[in-house]
């Protein structure tokens, strides 16, 4: 108690003009830090979004070609891997 008593005179002996630019030089520290966290964060989830399109984009290409492969074994064919050609 001693010491928050002490902290509170200590504060009130400071002079106003000096408070106000405390108080000034703390905010915008604030923002800064409000803003730096942000745009990390948006960053952040700009690279999750990006992995995860590319991961369905992977996703659709496999099933395309495994599409392929499919019709071209029901039409009789076989499939060269090395080209992607369905031979008969």
């Amino acid at each position: 108690m001693d010491f928050l008593l002490r902290a509170l005179i200590w504060l009130s002996s400071i002079p106003a003009k000096v408070k106000v630019y405390a108080t000034l030089a703390l905010l915008v520290a604030g923002i800064v830090l409000a803003a730096i966290i942000y745009f990390t964060n948006q960053g952040y989830q700009r690279a999750i979004d990006d992995v995860i399109e590319q991961n369905e984009r992977a996703v659709n290409t496999a099933d395309e070609a495994a599409a392929a492969v499919e019709r071209c074994l029901d039409s009789g064919g076989m499939p060269d891997q090395s080209t992607g050609e369905c031979r008969r």
